[in-house]
């Protein structure tokens, strides 16, 4: 097998998801999976939180040339990535559970308005 920028590029990316995976493994068990509480809403203030740091580490960053005291950009996008993977578990949660994006119950021939 010829080795290529491709085959390096998604060996990066199964090495970050394997990294990934065991770290919102271990936040979750210390969250005690509250994520899953305030479902798909909850869900999205959670990103935005994060996407608003994000941008505010970078933005800031720039203008200011200061770092960070505390989380840096790079665990700001981990958590980001995390943050994504529950919302698409509590996005299929409810599904299985007969729920819409929102949390509410679909009623099957309910005709939309």
């Amino acid at each position: 097998m010829q080795i290529t920028a491709q085959n390096e590029v998604e060996r990066q990316i199964v090495r970050v998801m394997q990294e990934m995976t065991e770290v919102l493994i271990m936040k979750n068990r210390d969250y005690k999976s509250a994520s899953f509480a305030q479902g798909v809403v909850g869900n999205v203030v959670h990103l935005d939180d994060k996407i608003a740091r994000y941008k505010n580490l970078v933005y800031g960053s720039l203008r200011s040339g200061i770092k960070p005291y505390n989380e840096g950009v790079l665990d700001t996008i981990r958590d980001i990535v995390g943050y994504g993977v529950l919302g698409i578990l509590v996005f299929e949660m409810d599904k299985r559970n007969g729920l819409d994006f929102l949390g509410f119950k679909v009623r099957p021939n309910a005709k939309r308005q």
